[in-house]
């Protein structure tokens, strides 16, 4: 299981590499494409995880009874 130490260095390396807005790098002839949607999927997911964000809250109800 990850520990919160580990979920909080993830987060702060994804932040900075969303901050950049690298799409891909090259070193040493080695490339390296990033998703950056899947990245920020990640962050929200791990800022929820760490109780730094809240879940997603329900927008509306759907009264189907007529009233």
């Amino acid at each position: 299981m990850t520990t919160r130490a580990e979920i909080k260095e993830r987060l702060e390396r994804n932040r900075q590499l969303l901050s950049s807005g690298v799409t891909s790098s090259t070193v040493a002839g080695e490339s390296v494409a990033f998703d950056l949607d899947r990245i920020a999927k990640q962050v929200a997911q791990d800022e929820a995880t760490l109780g730094q964000r809240p879940k997603r809250a329900r927008v509306f109800n759907v009264n189907m009874g007529g009233r």
